[in-house]
């Protein structure tokens, strides 16, 4: 599933991969799932928005390892139900 709907040139340049960010075209996330494609989005969104404020700053970081990279990513899956019922209680007409 692509959530930018991109065509089959947009499958090829993902080469497997689930996030594409285009310089000055925004990003395409491929997911298995509308809730994991959202997940992705909403992830890289949060990422770019804290590594920007983070290089901000001038001082030196750490990279995260890449056990601690797959165990967040593992994270959508007990948060999705939660982003659903919260959208079902606060918009009642919502459906996927």
């Amino acid at each position: 599933m692509l959530a930018n709907m991109g065509g089959p040139e947009t499958v090829r340049l993902l080469g497997g991969k689930k996030i594409m960010l285009q310089k000055w075209h925004g990003m395409f996330v491929a997911g298995e799932s509308l809730g994991e494609c959202f997940y992705l989005a909403l992830s890289i969104d949060r990422a770019c928005h804290a590594q920007r404020a983070l290089l901000q700053t001038g001082r030196p970081y750490h990279s995260p390892t890449g056990e601690e990279v797959a165990r967040w990513s593992r994270a959508y899956e007990r948060i999705w139900p939660s982003m659903v019922r919260k959208v079902e209680r606060l918009q009642p007409d919502f459906a996927l």
